[in-house]
């Protein structure tokens, strides 16, 4: 609550809170401290709103809301805002002077542009129904940002018809982006040049850490200090303008494009010492270099290299040190006589120099360091020029500054000085412990989707085997095959790397080689390397998806101590192929067991049923891995491995008993529908009905993934653990198809058992719960006439008369079982017409009813034997009504 209370104070007095990037800026703040009833700043209310005072903020006031009422505030959001968020307190009603809201009471927080004309309401529910009453929070509410207009309504609403809602202290604050704090004016702090030769200044945006703001766009004016000089721009655009011809003032307007630098030259024919002043008019921000001598006699140097001014450690780089001079003509131009061998050298150190190792200079067949301290070099000029070769070997900001103190040419000593030097990494490098660079769908697995693997990412130096036609960009790392990258892990490491001022980052990135095209193929965790040690990071990334990726790693800044945007482009590197990723586990949902007979949830062992589910390939983060399909799924009814296994739910486990007939998974972008028609085999032994059997799945693709215990919902294993996912479950009977001849007098319907039983624990019996089965008339016959199929085969002969077979539900092709029978009924052929009909029954296609009939221990028998349905051959008892064979 302290906390709170700082930070609510620092907002209301406009305080900034500044970050290296940004900085928070309040918009409105209202505490209600000074309102009344009647003196309201907010723009309007609706319904009973109304202050009140003693406990509804500890400031002394705050706004109460009622039934159906609101309040609203339209406030204007500065175009260089971020991001938004509203914070507020906030109370719940719970006494008598302000109501507990009931069930049906709901308080939400409104917000929406007027641009948008109400269009859509970014809608944020604070609090609903009746629990919490009484209960006090500061909240914090984040406003999307496409959300965000020029002009903003921010409303409360409390939709319900009972209950008081309290709010106060309310605050609508911004986070800015870089903000324009002063300009950077590099190659000027005790300067010298030559009045005969431009002098490169470097202009940099900078904001209050000293972060070159790349997106600053606006105007400034140049000016120097004497009113002398001519200002040029290598490359000039539009954009800039010299003002007067040696006024020592311009104009440029900076773009985006810029990324905040402006590189400009400035001539001045007159020997003299100046500072130069850069100043945003729009916004007051004016800053003044250092000092600058412009001399007669004095030692120029420019690149003679094809990189100009993109300098890369452990490359030689080509410079050119010319002793100009201006005679009594006022001619300038080398100086033809100077042939002094022998200078004084020295590194000059500029900001954000990290202190590396010190730069060679090659000259002739002689190499020497370069140190902070002035040392006589044997430097040979001839005709006032004198070649050598920079090979800087680690990074650096720094410049090169000469003086001639022999005073054999002139009478004092002769200065001079370098561009600042810029002295980059030739590229980033990744190391990757384990990985395959195998762009198969058969490499060997590296990790899971999501899951940490270290890595480590080095800054390193030029080697000529890396750079073969020499554009200071490491070979195959700018374009997209992964198989063409110079080997980098070889090139020595630059130890400095990391700890300049400000601190430089390496970014990562990734994209999918195999399967290509994802809908997401991101990093996560330490995507940006940022605390380096000896030119080298390690980190801990993680892969978004399945197959092969490439790491993709470039700058995180849009320059390098001050070097060109163009020098920190070609900043690159590349991992090669990473290989291979695979799925974190597997998620079944929807899943669904069709029971042979719905209506009961009945199936007979052995009798195939169909179950269905949606499977998908997920990461650690849970996404969906839409990568993983073609050779690159692992899983599939022809890979992998899916087991089935059933359980009543009181009862053991059946182990091996479920079969699975068929199968239908493929995999498309990380989902697969699994259909397949399973059926639980009988046992050796006729056994009581199983009530409501589980049946679960095990997926283990060939990678050995299988599907997460977050999903598992059904022990089948002897562990103890959880490792199948629930498809549902069924009643399954251990049954057979039966029928029995049977007598009867010739004057009455005579019916015949046509039944499907099931084993009871004693005996089979009818099975009153199937009213599904089905028999196909064609397996059901008459030996007098022939298979049922026929229409007229359903008329015996009968002497001379004849008997019609009748059935519950005869359909055109098939017989249906009701309640467990057919009920197979033969209609009376009349007095005196005595004899019999054979019935034959083959259920090859029912085989789930088989059962052993030939009593050889198989309950494999398909073919029912022979049942007779016999009128008036005997006459029996007077006080028997049928006569029937004992049952086998």
């Amino acid at each position: 609550m302290l906390l709170s209370r700082l930070l609510l104070v620092c907002m209301l007095f406009n305080a900034l809170f500044v970050t290296e990037q940004a900085r928070a800026q309040v918009i409105f703040s209202d505490n209600f401290n000074d309102q009344s009833y009647t003196n309201f700043h907010w723009d309007q209310s609706g319904g009973n709103a109304y202050y009140y005072s003693g406990q509804a903020a500890e400031s002394g006031f705050g706004v109460g809301i009622g039934p159906a009422t609101y309040i609203y505030t339209i406030q204007n959001v500065p175009s260089n805002v971020e991001s938004v968020q509203v914070t507020f307190w906030f109370r719940v009603g719970h006494n008598s002077f302000s109501s507990r809201p009931r069930n049906q009471s709901s308080f939400h927080l409104y917000w929406d542009g007027v641009g948008d004309a109400f269009s859509s309401w970014y809608i944020v529910e604070i609090h609903r129904g009746s629990s919490g009453a009484g209960s006090i929070q500061t909240l914090t509410i984040d406003i999307p940002s496409e959300r965000v207009a020029e002009q903003n309504y921010l409303l409360f609403y409390n939709q319900g018809n009972r209950g008081y809602y309290h709010i106060d202290n309310v605050v609508i604050s911004g986070t800015l982006g870089q903000q324009l704090d002063h300009f950077s004016i590099s190659n000027t702090s005790s300067s010298n040049a030559s009045v005969c030769a431009p002098h490169e200044v470097l202009i940099e945006a900078k904001d209050a850490s000293n972060q070159t703001l790349s997106d600053f766009e606006g105007d400034v004016e140049i000016s120097t200090s004497t009113g002398n000089g001519d200002w040029s721009m290598p490359n000039a655009n539009s954009r800039f303008s010299a003002i007067g011809s040696d006024s020592g003032r311009a104009n440029y307007r900076f773009a985006s494009s810029d990324n905040g630098q402006l590189r400009l030259r400035l001539s001045n024919e007159h020997a003299e010492t100046l500072t130069i002043t850069v100043r945003d008019p729009a916004g007051s921000v004016s800053s003044t270099s250092g000092s600058i001598t412009f001399s007669e006699n004095a030692f120029v140097t420019e690149y003679n290299d094809s990189l100009n001014e993109d300098i890369i450690a452990y490359r030689s780089h080509g410079l050119r040190i010319t002793m100009m001079k201006r005679d009594s003509n006022g001619e300038c131009g080398a100086a033809q006589n100077y042939t002094r061998s022998g200078v004084y050298v020295r590194k000059a150190p500029l900001s954000g120099d990290p202190g590396g190792l010190d730069p060679q200079l090659v000259y002739g067949a002689s190499t020497s360091s370069v140190s902070n301290s002035f040392a006589q070099l044997p430097i040979s000029f001839s005709q006032g020029v004198a070649n050598v070769q920079l090979l800087a070997q680690d990074v650096g900001r720094y410049r090169l500054d000469f003086e001639d103190r022999s005073n054999s040419f002139s009478d004092s000593t002769i200065q001079g000085q370098s561009a600042d030097l810029s002295i980059r990494p030739f590229a980033f490098s990744v190391n990757v412990p384990g990985s395959s660079s195998s762009m198969l769908a058969t490499a060997p697995v590296f990790r899971k989707a999501g899951e940490d693997f270290p890595a480590t990412v080095s800054a390193v130096g030029w080697q000529p085997s890396d750079d073969v036609n020499n554009d200071g960009i490491a070979d195959g790392h700018n374009d997209n095959d992964p198989l063409n990258n110079a080997v980098l892990d070889n090139n020595p490491v630059l130890r400095s790397f990391g700890t300049e001022g400000p601190n430089n980052t390496v970014v990562l990135s990734s994209r999918s080689l195999a399967p290509l095209n994802p809908n997401h193929q991101d990093l996560s965790g330490d995507t940006t390397a940022a605390s380096f040690s000896n030119g080298s990071s390690s980190i801990d990334i993680a892969y978004s998806n399945v197959g092969i990726m490439e790491i993709d790693l470039a700058l995180g800044q849009s320059t390098y101590l001050g070097g060109s945007a163009t020098a920190a482009n070609r900043l690159l590197g590349r991992s090669g192929a990473i290989a291979r990723f695979i799925p974190d586990h597997f998620v079944v949902q929807n899943a669904d067991l069709e029971p042979f007979c719905s209506a009961s949830s009945l199936t007979h062992m052995g009798q195939p049923f169909d179950v269905r589910a949606d499977i998908t390939a997920v990461g650690r983060d849970g996404r969906t891995l839409d990568a993983y399909h073609g050779d690159f799924a692992k899983l599939s009814d022809a890979s992998g491995q899916r087991e089935y296994g059933a359980k009543p739910l009181a009862g053991s486990l059946l182990s091996g008993r479920v079969e699975a007939v068929s199968e239908t998974l493929l995999f498309n972008r990380g989902q697969a529908s699994l259909h397949a028609a399973l059926r639980l085999n009988k046992d050796s032994l006729p056994e009581i009905a199983l009530r409501d059997v589980q049946l679960g799945l095990k997926l283990t693709d060939s990678d050995g993934v299988n599907i997460s215990g977050s999903s598992l919902n059904l022990d089948l294993g002897s562990s103890g653990s959880a490792e199948h996912s629930l498809l549902g479950s069924s009643d399954f009977y251990y049954s057979r198809l039966f029928t029995e001849s049977r007598h009867g007098p010739e004057t009455s319907d005579l019916p015949v058992p046509f039944e499907i039983q099931s084993w009871a624990g004693h005996s089979f019996l009818r099975n009153e719960s199937d009213s599904c089965s089905l028999i196909e008339r064609a397996d059901v016959s008459f030996a007098s006439t022939g298979t049922l199929d026929v229409p007229a085969n359903l008329q015996a002969t009968i002497a001379a008369s004849s008997t019609l077979a009748g059935f519950i539900d005869l359909q055109a092709t098939h017989i249906r079982f009701e309640e467990g029978t057919a009920g197979l009924v033969f209609s009376a052929p009349g007095s005196g017409n005595r004899g019999q009909v054979e019935i034959r029954v083959d259920y090859t296609q029912l085989p789930w009813l088989s059962h052993d009939w030939n009593q050889n221990s198989i309950a494999d028998d398909v073919q029912l034997p022979d049942a007779i349905a016999r009128f008036g051959t005997l006459r029996g008892h007077d006080l028997l009504v049928y006569w029937r064979e004992k049952a086998q």
